[in-house]
């Protein structure tokens, strides 16, 4: 066995999290001043532009003036129920 396989393995176990939780952190929920929440993934967020893409309306740019806050929205995994069937 080559000597550096096992520190590419072990560098690859360790940077892997570390990479799906930078994926993860970019989905916020923002909240304009008129109380709507748009979610999706942020893009950009400089010179007072908020740059978002949602999955339906694509790339959204949102003057961040408009805007009240910015939140990290949490990822959640859906698991089927044991006890779920299909008919």
């Amino acid at each position: 066995m080559n000597q550096k396989q096992p520190w590419t393995i072990l560098f690859l176990m360790l940077l892997l999290p570390c990479v799906y939780a930078h994926a993860q952190a970019n989905e916020v929920s923002i909240t304009l001043q008129s109380g709507e929440v748009i979610r999706g993934k942020l893009i950009s967020e400089a010179n007072g532009v908020v740059e978002l893409k949602h999955a339906i309306l694509g790339d959204l740019k949102i003057n961040r003036a408009l805007i009240t806050d910015i939140a990290s929205t949490p990822q959640v995994e859906l698991k089927p129920s044991e006890s779920a069937s299909i008919a």
